[in-house]
């Protein structure tokens, strides 16, 4: 149990030898979000954060959203704003403070039954075991292990991906890489919005 922010906040921890469909590692906006989604599906899932909070940049100080259209936004994006708005008294809140951005990431884990743990950082001098081509179990630096069907790195470094050996690109890869024309087009359209409107 932790006290945060007044509230008190029931986590689950993983035993020794759990065994999980899914195991998110990064506790970020878009590592939360996959976990609450994988468990809404039924899957029995571990979320793994080296720090001690949830919410990445978004509970860590990054108070505002930077979206231009949000009618774009949906899903479980859209409900954490709209979670943050009701906090505020708001249909929704877009600019908000990190504190209740991270109450509100630690209420959709807990609803979901996500299975939580935090201050635990990848072995980054082989804490990836593999089987074949498929990771088996990935090791923390504090000798726990987590084993899973599948793994998702939400991290923003991406070290669980590159220690997997999984092929990546650093920065934007080029528009001939997917025969993509339509994003140059949005830096030449008026208001960078292609097709009108």
């Amino acid at each position: 149990m932790a006290m945060i922010h007044g509230f008190l906040i029931m986590m689950a921890f993983a035993a020794p030898g759990d065994a999980f469909d899914v195991a998110v590692y990064g506790g970020t906006s878009g590592g939360v979000a996959a976990a609450v989604q994988a468990a809404r599906m039924g899957k029995k899932v571990v979320l793994i954060e080296p720090g001690k909070h949830l919410g990445g940049l978004t509970s860590g100080g990054l108070g505002a959203t930077d979206i231009g259209n949000k009618r774009a936004i949906g899903g479980i994006s859209h409900e954490f704003y709209r979670r943050l708005g009701k906090h505020y008294g708001e249909e929704e809140a877009w600019t908000f403070e990190p504190h209740v951005a991270e109450k509100v990431m630690n209420e959709l884990v807990r609803e979901a039954g996500v299975t939580v743990v935090l201050d635990e950082r990848l072995d980054l001098a082989g804490g990836v075991k593999k089987s074949a081509a498929r990771i088996a179990t990935i090791v923390m630096q504090s000798g726990r292990a987590f084993a899973a069907r599948i793994y998702i790195d939400a991290s923003y470094e991406g070290d669980l991906m590159a220690k997997a050996g999984v092929a990546y690109h650093v920065g934007r890869e080029a528009n001939a890489v997917y025969l993509d024309s339509a994003t140059s087009a949005l830096s030449r359209a008026p208001n960078g919005v292609v097709g009108g409107g």
